[in-house]
């Protein structure tokens, strides 16, 4: 069966990170989870959760969930923290619930599963996407971790020796990071340019 490429029209790119709430049914009550999703291509994704989790319990039964995306952080602490009710709505295609005050949605069918040990690595089709919002903010934490590269780069001419090595270190483990959740973005050439001038 051919891919559709669902995911093309919310701006999502193959192999990178995206933050996101992922809401499932469990014993028919709606749950959320926040995590990170990778995008493999314009139609699949995965997500690594831990198989204890309820969200890996409740994909591994049901077979759907939905990928909420907000760039509203309180809404992903209400989902971890569980303090306050989110509310919720109904996919439209599979069945899932879905976030009411999600800027973009995707309603995703499971099509894999592979064993990492401790986790699982659920890797789901697309089925279908929507848009709240024209532009849906959807967090891809790259941008942030070149600001933070940045903000380490500005203090190293002022500070001893010894805290130049540090930030220097904190440097290089921010291009990882942006490496892993955005390959190939502006992000990541920031990065690279900063360590490279960091190191010599």
């Amino acid at each position: 069966m051919e891919k559709q490429p669902i995911l093309k029209g919310l701006g999502l790119n193959p192999g990178w990170k995206y933050e996101a709430i992922i809401t499932s049914y469990s014993d028919d009550k709606p749950h959320a989870a926040p995590m990170g999703i990778r995008v493999i291509d314009e139609g699949t994704v995965w997500l690594e959760i831990y198989k204890t989790s309820r969200t890996a319990k409740n994909i591994e039964r049901k077979k759907t969930f939905a990928i909420n995306f907000t760039g509203d952080v309180s809404l992903f602490y209400r989902s971890l923290s569980k303090k306050e009710p989110l509310t919720y709505g109904k996919a439209e295609k599979i069945d899932a619930p879905v976030l009411k005050d999600a800027d973009a949605w995707i309603e995703a069918r499971l099509v894999d599963e592979q064993d990492l040990g401790g986790m699982t690595r659920f890797i789901a089709a697309a089925v279908a996407s929507h848009k709240r919002k024209k532009d849906p903010q959807i967090i891809n934490r790259a941008d942030y971790l070149a600001l933070e590269c940045m903000i380490k780069a500005s203090k190293v001419p002022y500070v001893p020796d010894e805290e130049k090595d540090f930030l220097i270190k904190e440097a290089v483990y921010i291009l990882q990071a942006i490496s892993r959740v955005a390959p190939a973005s502006p992000a990541e050439k920031i990065a690279q340019d900063i360590v490279s001038t960091l190191r010599r």
